[in-house]
């Protein structure tokens, strides 16, 4: 199929069922300038044939420490698979766009992660894989790209990098007990335009508040349903409070996320 996107720009769509699995779709996109490869999967679960995957899952795409002219924050979001396959995505970026998607599970375990940003000016998107590792149940790469926006309040340069998406499977605990095993802990805040960093001690406590042991004030709370977390903290360097977010990872015991400052990103 030929589609005009303008009238001196025309894509060649091609498409053809996999001979060898008759449940994918292979093919490209391409134009007179460029050529890319397209591949699709069916989506074959059902309620008579459920998903391995079926259940709620947290996923963190980290930043890159350090930077200014990209975020350094972590990326989370919250991820359910239904016993159909179906999937609801639905996301915090750390230049703190809101994202979401719904798709579906492959036969084989992938997600084609796929969100149009910053009204077409930009994109995450990757092949994700359920897995079932020491490390992680669902990971992958992730292309996210920003085009330059000069009325952009953060990253208006734009910027392009590839990180590794993780997540876990997420279980929401019963009453009186923490989503996360922190009785002891370091809570951290970087970047995003600091004087320096700060780590406090702290705990999780059964209610899935944090409580200081010491270190510079904060709040922080999980909502035990979804897995995210949420608060702020207080930065000495310029005595302003500071909103947090970000997401536990039960398989590794731990949590991550982002802060924004003026026209920055910082990692909790």
């Amino acid at each position: 199929n030929r589609i005009s996107l303008t009238k001196s720009n025309v894509a060649l769509i091609s498409l053809s069922i996999d001979n060898s699995d008759t449940d994918r779709i292979a093919g490209s996109v391409s134009n007179a300038s460029w050529f890319v490869p397209l591949s699709g999967d069916r989506a074959t679960f059902s309620a008579t044939n459920p998903a391995p995957q079926f259940g709620n899952y947290t996923l963190t795409i980290p930043g890159t420490p350090g930077s200014t002219s990209s975020p350094a924050g972590t990326s989370f979001g919250t991820l359910n698979v239904s016993a159909a396959g179906n999937i609801t995505f639905a996301g915090s970026l750390a230049d703190g766009t809101k994202i979401s998607q719904a798709s579906a599970v492959s036969k084989d375990g992938s997600w084609p992660l796929c969100v149009p940003l910053y009204s077409t000016n930009g994109l995450v998107l990757g092949w994700q894989t359920f897995t079932n590792t020491s490390a992680d149940d669902l990971s992958g790469p992730v292309c996210w790209i920003k085009t330059a926006q000069a009325n952009a309040k953060y990253f208006p340069a734009g910027f392009a990098f590839i990180p590794s998406l993780s997540g876990s499977a997420y279980l929401a605990p019963t009453l009186g007990i923490p989503a996360i095993n922190l009785p002891l802990a370091n809570l951290i805040f970087t970047d995003g335009g600091l004087s320096q960093s700060y780590t406090n001690l702290i705990s999780i406590l059964s209610n899935n508040k944090a409580t200081n042991i010491a270190g510079t004030k904060f709040t922080l709370t999980v909502t035990p349903k979804t897995g995210v977390f949420s608060g702020n903290f207080f930065n000495p360097g310029n005595g302003k409070t500071v909103p947090i977010s970000g997401v536990v990872n039960q398989k590794l015991n731990s949590g991550a996320g982002f802060f924004l400052s003026t026209n920055l990103s910082g990692q909790v």
